[in-house]
């Protein structure tokens, strides 16, 4: 919990739905693997406005047809 931020309650719901990588060994404690935690928690980036405005560029100058 101290290391992804997650209150311990909110972290038991995301295993009992099987959303974020656990193991629990002896069917009791759970266990977290570090590098899956944090690519778990690297999903879903959210774009700043400057790439937003960079990839919008990209798109209209890629459709634009030759006159």
């Amino acid at each position: 919990c101290e290391f992804t931020g997650l209150s311990k309650t909110y972290m038991y719901k995301l295993t009992h739905q099987g959303r974020i990588p656990h193991f629990k060994p002896h069917g009791k404690n759970i266990y977290f693997n570090r590098e899956e935690l944090e690519w778990w928690l690297l999903q879903n980036p959210v774009r700043t406005a400057e790439q937003k405005e960079r990839e919008a560029g990209d798109y209209v100058i890629r459709k634009r047809r030759p006159r």
